[in-house]
């Protein structure tokens, strides 16, 4: 299922998907948004090896209410689940609604050696708003 959101000024868009640094990043990008009063837009970009069933398909809806259950949320929190890379649909998202910022998982489903994963690294390089990357360790 995707939702329709409309622009908002104070919207923080933060990347969703099935790694525990995701799951973190959801907490902390709402409680962010909690204590700011900002919008929660979590963003869920769909691959080809999801549409294809390589992998499983992700229910954002039930991920994001599992993450957050017991957490003491006063942000509005809608999903949005589109097609494309990762970082280009997350930077694609928050430009067409106006986001002030943008959460990720430093690393995401992917294996990497490197300290900080290719999506993280990605909208950190091409964001035109504060970026924050969370951390599990």
């Amino acid at each position: 299922m995707t939702e329709t959101v409309s622009s908002a000024h104070d919207t923080i868009v933060v990347g969703v998907d099935t790694s525990p640094e995701s799951t973190a990043a959801l907490r902390w990008a709402a409680r962010l948004a909690s204590h700011t009063g900002a919008k929660l837009l979590a963003v869920h970009a769909e691959g080809l090896l999801e549409e294809g069933a390589y992998v499983p398909h992700v229910d954002v809806e039930e991920l994001i209410a599992r993450t957050l259950a017991g957490e003491p949320l006063r942000a509005s929190t809608s999903f949005l689940i589109e097609p494309g890379h990762p970082a280009d649909t997350l930077l694609r998202v928050a430009e067409r609604t106006g986001a002030r910022h943008i959460v990720v998982g430093h690393r995401g489903v992917g294996s990497t050696a490197a300290d900080i994963g290719s999506t993280a690294f990605a909208v950190v390089s091409r964001s035109r708003i504060p970026v924050t990357v969370v951390r599990t360790d």
